[in-house]
């Protein structure tokens, strides 16, 4: 089973997890590099879309103020007339939706970003703690697989359903994370 997130990649290489996982489907529990699977994220490639928003951004930004820059050339030397006031009118509306967009496309860039420090915390969280949980019952993994039942097995299920339990409660927090993105939408 391969990760994108580093350190799910780091925790599911880990002797301690993969240790805990042959344990766990063993038992039948809850397989630790499953529950894993459900954080796992690429926020550098969250990061890289963000960094070519933010590119364009800048780029829209800096066309709307050369815009404005020649609008209002074009206005100093332009008096009177019919035409004088309809174009003022539409350039300032033009500019206002230059800004408009670029505003709203630097809102994207700043959840992108946002996005992108959440799922990583997360992730890394997820993979350090699974791997301190399953560090801690290397011994009874390794008793489960040498055929003991008893003690040992409800150590293991008990790791199992704590490594769940952190996973659960970091998705909590994405969907947290969902619901505060609809709220600037």
């Amino acid at each position: 089973m391969s990760f994108q997130h580093p350190a799910l990649a780091q925790a599911a290489d880990s002797g301690e997890v993969r240790l805990l996982s042959q344990a766990a489907n063993t038992l039948g529990a809850p397989d630790p590099l499953q529950a894993m699977q459900f954080v796992d994220c690429d926020p550098a490639g969250v990061t890289k879309q963000v960094a070519q928003l933010d590119r364009a951004t800048q780029q829209l930004t800096d066309a709307a103020e050369r815009f404005s820059s020649v609008i209002a050339r074009i206005d100093a030397g332009w008096s009177g007339g019919d035409g004088h006031a309809a174009f003022t009118e539409a350039a300032a509306d033009l500019t206002k939706g230059y800004a408009d967009t670029a505003h709203r496309t630097q809102e994207g860039v700043d959840l992108g970003k946002e996005v992108a420090s959440t799922l990583d915390s997360v992730a890394t969280t997820v993979g350090h703690q699974a791997t301190a949980i399953a560090g801690g019952v290397t011994e009874a993994s390794q008793r489960v697989l040498a055929g003991e039942q008893d003690a040992a097995a409800e150590e293991v299920n008990k790791a199992c359903r704590d490594i769940l339990l952190v996973v659960q409660e970091n998705l909590r927090i994405v969907g947290e994370l969902a619901d505060h993105m609809k709220s600037k939408v």
